[in-house]
């Protein structure tokens, strides 16, 4: 299997790489929507996230691949920030958000590509000092820095948030001396301070976990083949905070909502028709299937045909 890094192809050019008939590469990684956030500065310059420039991203590269082109879906790897921080939120709803990632990676055509650490909920990492830092990007990005007289205290706010060392402290095993890693005094990269709490060990015990939600989902994609392979249909493309789409082919249609916020309640459109049943949340069933979304909450809704 042939998987290619496209940074520098678009949709046009795209099937041109991965066509089904012209025997080049299997698929490609696309980089639309891990650059959504960076400013003209690069990666450290932040921008504010646009879920609708999010949306269109997904949409445009599904309908351009058409049924005899595949991608990898991916929202995080070793490159970029914790999918969970950048996308998501990592403080009070870091356990929901994760799970709507999850269902938003696991209901797109492609195949998904799932980076360490993002099954049990790891997030980025902020260290007190620069020289804590040990990725070659950003030491050079601390020199220049240094060498021109530039804000130390901006640049050390700005890598928590994008910087690459953010995917690349070591996994977080359990709650012993360096989260299980090593059994060295230090590893190369420091661990991230937050393993007491988030680690391997944790979610394994915990049937509610996020890590629990992957197993589940990724059973779930391989029981509904419409969730891989079937068409895809967006809804509401303009709404800040709803991103909801449909999957369907002739087995059958899905219902994705998931809600990129923190209000309570989240009204969205209702899906077409009726026989509609809720597959999977990552909340509490409601006692109105299609009730307003809580906070970060995620639904999966099917309906079979036949």
């Amino acid at each position: 299997m042939t998987v290619g890094e496209g940074p520098g192809i678009g949709t046009g050019e795209a099937p041109l790489y991965v066509g089904e008939g012209r025997r080049e590469l299997n698929m490609i990684f696309h980089f639309g929507h891990m650059f959504i956030d960076m400013g003209k500065g690069g990666r450290l310059d932040v921008v504010p996230f646009d879920l609708v420039a999010f949306k269109r991203i997904f949409t445009d590269w599904h309908h351009a691949m058409g049924e005899h082109s595949w991608i990898n879906v991916y929202l995080d790897n070793h490159d970029f920030s914790r999918m969970v921080s950048r996308f998501g939120n990592d403080g009070k709803y870091r356990v929901a958000s994760a799970k709507l990632l999850a269902l938003l990676l696991l209901t797109m055509r492609g195949t998904p590509c799932i980076y360490q650490g993002s099954e049990i909920g790891m997030t980025n990492v902020a260290f007190p000092s620069l020289d804590d830092y040990r990725d070659v990007e950003i030491r050079n990005a601390i020199d220049k820095c240094r060498a021109e007289g530039g804000d130390e205290e901006a640049l050390l706010r700005a890598i928590p948030h994008a910087g690459r060392a953010n995917a690349r402290t070591p996994i977080q095993w359990d709650t012993s001396p360096q989260a299980g890693f090593t059994t060295a005094p230090e590893p190369w990269i420091k661990v991230n301070p937050n393993y007491p709490e988030i680690n391997a060990a944790a979610v394994v015990a915990d049937p509610n976990s996020i890590y629990y939600t992957y197993r589940d989902l990724l059973a779930l994609r391989k029981q509904h083949p419409t969730l891989i392979y079937g068409d895809y249909r967006i809804v509401a493309a303009e709404h800040p905070q709803l991103f909801a789409y449909y999957r369907f082919a002739e087995a059958g249609e899905y219902f994705v909502a998931l809600h990129f916020g923190e209000a309570a309640a989240l009204n969205f459109p209702r899906p077409e028709g009726e026989g509609w049943d809720l597959l999977w949340g990552n909340e509490l069933r409601p006692a109105d299937l299609f009730g307003p979304l809580r906070a970060w909450e995620a639904r999966l809704y099917c309906r079979r045909k036949g």
